[in-house]
């Protein structure tokens, strides 16, 4: 499994427990009930030991799908409870700071350099690629900053969607709640 799309269907009384790769993480953002579904059901997530009920989805009651945005880097268990199953999808995503890794660049090849570092020629051509690199650097480096700040927005703005749509979510189970 590499990144992208995760999808699952979690019958009731089925354990689900997802794989995530290493350096990744699972990104869960949306539980559903089959177009079939009849009856209540709950998702319960199973981390460090602990249970915790995610949402219970009905269709008596109007409660079909939900939003979530939970992300897990360690190992936990989905489990339903209920009647019929729950469709739990995200994705998965790397973690960490390794840009590179991001842009799929190999950096063993920067380590398969011979150990020859000691020969004069090697030095030379460090150093004039060093002094060259400087001055090309200074560019790099503010369209670097350009990138992230971009970057940054763009997470911000998505940031306040889904909270935008939580916030939508929580509105229309209150009014659920309120106006059966």
């Amino acid at each position: 499994m590499t990144e992208g799309f995760y999808g699952v269907e979690v019958a009731s009384g089925q354990q689900v427990k997802p794989k995530i790769p290493e350096e990744h993480a699972l990104r869960l953002t949306q539980l559903a009930l089959p177009a079939n579904a009849s009856a209540a059901i709950s998702l319960i997530v199973s981390f460090q030991g602990k249970q915790f009920t995610i949402a219970t989805l009905d269709p008596k009651k109007n409660l079909f799908q939900m939003s979530t945005d939970l992300v897990f880097t360690e190992p936990a268990t989905l489990t339903a409870t209920g009647a019929g199953c729950v469709h739990v999808t995200g994705y998965i995503q790397p973690v960490g700071n390794d840009m590179d890794s991001l842009n799929g660049q190999d950096l063993s090849d920067d380590m398969d350099e011979d150990d020859d570092d000691n020969d004069d020629e090697d030095v030379a051509q460090r150093k004039r690629k060093t002094a060259n690199a400087a001055h090309a650097d200074d560019d790099e480096i503010d369209e670097d900053d350009d990138d992230e700040r971009k970057l940054m927005m763009m997470m911000m703005v998505m940031m306040m969607m889904m909270m935008m749509m939580m916030m939508m979510t929580m509105m229309m189970m209150m009014v659920t709640v309120i106006w059966p």
